[in-house]
Protein backbone atom coordinates (compact mmCIF):
# COMPACT_ATOMS: atom_id res chain seq x y z
CA UNK A 1 0.00 0.00 0.00
CA UNK A 2 2.81 2.51 1.05
CA UNK A 3 4.32 1.89 -2.63
CA UNK A 4 0.99 3.10 -4.09
CA UNK A 5 0.54 6.09 -1.74
CA UNK A 6 3.54 6.93 -1.58
CA UNK A 7 3.32 7.32 2.21
CA UNK A 8 5.54 6.69 5.07
CA UNK A 9 4.59 4.67 7.94
CA UNK A 10 6.85 6.60 10.07
CA UNK A 11 6.93 10.03 11.45
CA UNK A 12 8.30 12.88 9.38
CA UNK A 13 11.93 13.41 11.18
CA UNK A 14 13.00 17.31 12.13
CA UNK A 15 16.43 16.58 11.13
CA UNK A 16 15.72 15.82 7.84
CA UNK A 17 13.96 18.96 7.68
CA UNK A 18 16.77 20.81 8.69
CA UNK A 19 19.56 19.28 6.97
CA UNK A 20 17.29 19.79 3.91
CA UNK A 21 16.75 23.81 4.61
CA UNK A 22 20.65 23.49 5.11
CA UNK A 23 20.37 25.13 9.01
CA UNK A 24 20.54 23.73 12.09
CA UNK A 25 19.57 25.62 16.16
CA UNK A 26 17.17 26.61 17.72
CA UNK A 27 16.12 29.39 20.24
CA UNK A 28 13.92 29.58 23.15
CA UNK A 29 10.66 30.47 22.21
CA UNK A 30 8.24 30.13 25.74
CA UNK A 31 5.63 27.80 26.72
CA UNK A 32 2.21 28.39 24.58
CA UNK A 33 -0.83 26.18 23.88
CA UNK A 34 0.41 24.70 20.12
CA UNK A 35 -2.50 23.40 17.75
CA UNK A 36 -2.23 19.51 17.83
CA UNK A 37 -2.78 19.20 14.32
CA UNK A 38 0.29 21.29 13.33
CA UNK A 39 2.18 18.90 15.37
CA UNK A 40 4.13 17.29 12.31
CA UNK A 41 7.13 14.81 13.01
CA UNK A 42 9.30 14.01 15.86
CA UNK A 43 12.72 15.57 16.88
CA UNK A 44 13.86 12.43 18.91
CA UNK A 45 15.88 11.15 15.90
CA UNK A 46 15.60 7.68 14.48
CA UNK A 47 14.35 6.80 17.97
CA UNK A 48 10.94 7.48 17.68
CA UNK A 49 10.14 7.98 14.00
CA UNK A 50 9.47 4.04 13.91
CA UNK A 51 7.36 3.91 16.87
CA UNK A 52 4.31 6.13 15.44
CA UNK A 53 2.95 6.54 12.39
CA UNK A 54 2.25 10.07 10.90
CA UNK A 55 -0.61 10.48 12.49
CA UNK A 56 0.80 9.69 16.26
CA UNK A 57 -0.61 6.17 16.58
CA UNK A 58 1.40 4.18 18.29
CA UNK A 59 2.95 1.17 15.73
CA UNK A 60 3.63 -1.99 18.54
CA UNK A 61 1.93 -3.51 21.40
CA UNK A 62 4.79 -1.77 23.86
CA UNK A 63 4.30 1.89 22.36
CA UNK A 64 0.17 1.22 23.33
CA UNK A 65 0.60 -0.32 26.41
CA UNK A 66 2.25 3.18 26.98
CA UNK A 67 -0.34 4.75 25.27
CA UNK A 68 -3.52 3.38 27.49
CA UNK A 69 -0.96 4.47 30.48
CA UNK A 70 -1.48 8.14 29.31
CA UNK A 71 -4.83 8.47 28.31
CA UNK A 72 -5.73 7.16 31.70
CA UNK A 73 -3.47 9.96 33.26
CA UNK A 74 -5.16 12.47 30.64
CA UNK A 75 -8.49 11.70 31.56
CA UNK A 76 -8.45 11.15 35.51
CA UNK A 77 -6.60 14.56 35.57
CA UNK A 78 -3.46 12.97 36.53
CA UNK A 79 -0.24 15.16 36.37
CA UNK A 80 0.67 15.20 32.54
CA UNK A 81 3.63 17.62 32.25
CA UNK A 82 3.67 20.14 28.71
CA UNK A 83 5.54 18.55 25.48
CA UNK A 84 8.64 19.70 24.30
CA UNK A 85 8.61 20.57 20.38
CA UNK A 86 10.71 22.67 18.02
CA UNK A 87 9.08 24.87 15.80
CA UNK A 88 9.85 25.35 11.95
CA UNK A 89 8.15 27.43 10.36
CA UNK A 90 4.08 26.67 11.39
CA UNK A 91 5.14 23.31 11.91
CA UNK A 92 6.13 21.96 15.20
CA UNK A 93 8.49 18.43 15.54
CA UNK A 94 7.97 16.90 19.44
CA UNK A 95 10.80 16.01 21.29
CA UNK A 96 9.71 14.74 24.58
CA UNK A 97 5.78 13.57 24.45
CA UNK A 98 5.13 11.72 21.49
CA UNK A 99 1.77 9.85 23.68
CA UNK A 100 0.67 12.49 24.76
CA UNK A 101 0.57 13.96 20.99
CA UNK A 102 -1.14 11.11 20.32
CA UNK A 103 -3.68 10.72 22.96
CA UNK A 104 -4.52 14.52 23.21
CA UNK A 105 -5.67 13.96 19.49
CA UNK A 106 -7.54 10.89 20.00
CA UNK A 107 -9.42 12.55 22.27
CA UNK A 108 -10.40 15.90 20.12
CA UNK A 109 -8.14 17.69 21.75
CA UNK A 110 -7.19 20.94 19.84
CA UNK A 111 -4.02 22.07 21.76
CA UNK A 112 -1.72 21.07 23.99
CA UNK A 113 0.78 23.04 26.02
CA UNK A 114 4.11 23.23 25.42
CA UNK A 115 7.43 25.17 25.70
CA UNK A 116 8.43 26.11 22.39
CA UNK A 117 11.92 26.35 20.88
CA UNK A 118 12.10 28.33 17.55
CA UNK A 119 14.66 26.34 15.15
CA UNK A 120 16.94 29.67 14.19
CA UNK A 121 17.53 30.73 10.27
CA UNK A 122 15.28 28.37 8.89
CA UNK A 123 11.58 29.60 9.63
CA UNK A 124 10.71 30.15 5.42
CA UNK A 125 12.99 27.81 3.80
CA UNK A 126 12.47 24.85 6.02
CA UNK A 127 8.74 25.70 6.00
CA UNK A 128 8.33 25.11 2.23
CA UNK A 129 10.76 22.05 2.50
CA UNK A 130 8.27 19.04 1.59
CA UNK A 131 7.21 16.30 4.52
CA UNK A 132 9.02 13.64 3.53
CA UNK A 133 10.13 10.05 4.55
Amino acid sequence: MRLLTRRSRSLPNLQHVLSAAGREGSAAAGEQEIPLDRIVGSASGSSKIGEFDPTFLPLSARMRQRWVRVYQAMTEGGDVPPIDVYRVGDDYYVSDGHHRVSVGRALGRETIPAPSRTSTEIMHSAASTPHSA
